[in-house]
């Protein structure tokens, strides 16, 4: 019962918890001289700037030096903003220098992530990036479309960042992961359930359609984490029931991210390369997080007496009200 009101209290705040962040899009083409870019800002902060009377240079001060030339940042020209029910559409024209045949991108702390995509030319550039970095050189006439292999291993470093070394979710989860029993085997088992779920959920992605919103996430992570707490403290044991929750929160994570690639309009081809790649990031970030927790305090403390209720108790109960304040206040 008192899980359960865990989960109804949560449930109920989780809305002031969540982060959504849709990714902005950026499409761009190139003719013989012109490079032209669609920017969709899918998020409300640039809908409202959108409507102001300096808007042409709020925007030009956030797209400054996101397209370079052989190191060399362009200068863009805002060409048209347009805003529509759920998204803001930037128009934008650079020159391509006579000698360039390559293009690169970089994404400011403003754009969140991005989902970039080449148009009108053979073997067209995709993929998915983080905010503050930087995409590798594209040929402006096409050619630099990604193999399977480097699809896989982008998302694996895309997957592993989002979950490192900030994510305090992800740190959070790692911790109560963790403090279960504090030793390798409850570990070993819990991680192995969440990676099975990783896993089947990427296998299955061609043959089950599922599109779950990017929210379900955004509360299932403070749930699950806060669930498996009180459960550190109201159990010594390892219950299935546990390990049922962790498989089921990997299967969502990789529905959830695959579901972002249909929506962003990237090649199905890039679906379970990129989600399987996505999963193994997560994965490893949390197994990193998880060994970092046993180097530092199940190393020292673990073979002591007083282990329970001096560290997993009181450290447990610390998570669940992290968790409630960042909900409510």
């Amino acid at each position: 019962m008192i899980a359960g009101a865990m989960v109804c209290w949560l449930l109920c705040g989780v809305t002031a918890f969540a982060q959504t962040e849709k990714p902005t899009q950026v499409r761009f083409r190139a003719d013989e001289t012109r490079l032209f870019l669609d920017i969709v800002f899918n998020d409300h902060d640039t809908a409202s700037w959108a409507d102001t009377a300096g808007a042409t240079q709020v925007f030009a001060q956030i797209t400054d030096g996101i397209v370079s030339f052989g190191g060399t940042f362009a200068q863009t020209d805002i060409r048209g903003i347009r805003q529509t029910d759920s998204a803001t559409h930037i128009a934008l024209e650079v020159e391509i220098p006579p000698d360039a045949l390559t293009v690169q991108f970089y994404w400011p702390q403003m754009l969140g992530p991005v989902v970039l995509q080449q148009l009108d030319v053979s073997e067209p550039f995709s993929g998915i990036f983080l905010r503050g970095r930087h995409s590798e050189p594209i040929l402006i006439r096409g050619g630099s479309a990604r193999s399977v292999e480097e699809i896989a291993f982008q998302n694996l470093q895309l997957g592993f960042m989002k979950a490192w070394p900030r994510d305090v979710g992800m740190i959070l989860l790692a911790l109560v992961i963790f403090l279960k029993r504090g030793s390798i085997g409850p570990m070993a088992a819990q991680l192995a359930c969440l990676g099975l779920g990783f896993s089947l959920a990427a296998v299955a992605l061609p043959y089950v359609h599922w599109s779950p919103d990017q929210r379900l996430v955004d509360w299932a992570l403070p749930v699950l984490t806060a669930v498996l707490a009180l459960d550190n403290i109201l159990f010594r044991n390892l219950q299935i029931w546990r390990g049922v929750l962790l498989f089921g929160f990997g299967a969502l994570q990789i529905s959830v991210f695959a579901t972002s690639i249909e929506n962003a309009g990237l090649p199905i081809t890039h679906l379970l390369p990129a989600s399987a790649g996505f999963g193994a990031g997560n994965f490893i970030a949390l197994l990193t997080w998880v060994c970092v927790a046993y180097a530092v305090i199940g190393l020292w403390l673990g073979r002591s007496s007083k282990y329970r209720g001096r560290v997993i108790m009181p450290t447990s109960l610390t998570v669940i009200g992290f968790l409630m304040y960042q909900i409510f206040l």
